[in-house]
């Protein structure tokens, strides 16, 4: 299948149409080929060179990127792209999706790694390394973020885990018709500061005054 007429940087496909193939080049356009036929049947122009690609899960939004530029397309809409981003000072390297396929990732000559919330295109971190970033990925569940970068070194960040908050357990009233509601006595007061309900009541003087 020939109709670029520069080098293809990358390229990918799409689980929702096998038969389906998408390229990136450097003539700064990203094509749709049909393997079955071998033709292009959709042509992008990203308008610069093209280095990195990726498809969402559901098939029809393709992501590129090329210069400092991200552009996202939906190749079911004619005309042009859904929207253009530019967060990066330099050249974004690499795209990358996270585990749960809701963040993107980008990697750029400037040292840096964004990642962005897909359901807005708002970048929600930004990360600086110490030299220029070639390629990203996540590890299962997002655990770890994996960064290879131009001095030969790879870098990996934990992501950590939040505790969860302590619940609070509001003061528990005997229930009417409960054991406890009998065991009080008719002269008895509840006072809540004392109940708990997780407990067997034993006694009258425990838990009443």
């Amino acid at each position: 299948m020939k109709g670029h007429d520069d080098y293809i940087r990358s390229v990918t496909t799409t689980p929702m149409c096998p038969d389906i193939i998408i390229t990136g080049s450097y003539d700064h356009t990203v094509k749709l080929w049909d393997k079955r036929t071998g033709e292009c049947t959709q042509t992008m122009d990203h308008g610069f060179p093209v280095e990195s690609l990726v498809v969402l899960p559901a098939g029809g939004i393709v992501i590129c990127s090329g210069s400092n530029k991200i552009k996202v397309w939906d190749v079911h809409r004619a005309g042009g792209p859904l929207v253009s981003l530019s967060n990066h000072q330099k050249t974004i390297t690499c795209l990358a999706l996270d585990h749960s396929n809701s963040r993107l990732l980008s990697a750029s000559l400037d040292h840096q790694v964004k990642m962005y919330d897909l359901s807005n295109y708002k970048v929600t971190h930004s990360l600086k390394y110490a030299a220029p970033v070639l390629a990203i990925g996540t590890t299962a569940h997002n655990t770890h973020l994996v960064a290879g970068c131009s001095d030969g070194i790879v870098n990996i960040r934990e992501n950590p885990t939040p505790k969860p908050e302590p619940t609070k357990r509001p003061p528990s009233a005997i229930i009417p018709g409960s054991y406890g509601y009998f065991a009080r006595g008719k002269n008895s007061k509840f006072n809540p500061k004392r109940s708990n309900s997780r407990k067997y009541i034993k006694t009258k003087e425990a838990l009443f005054v």
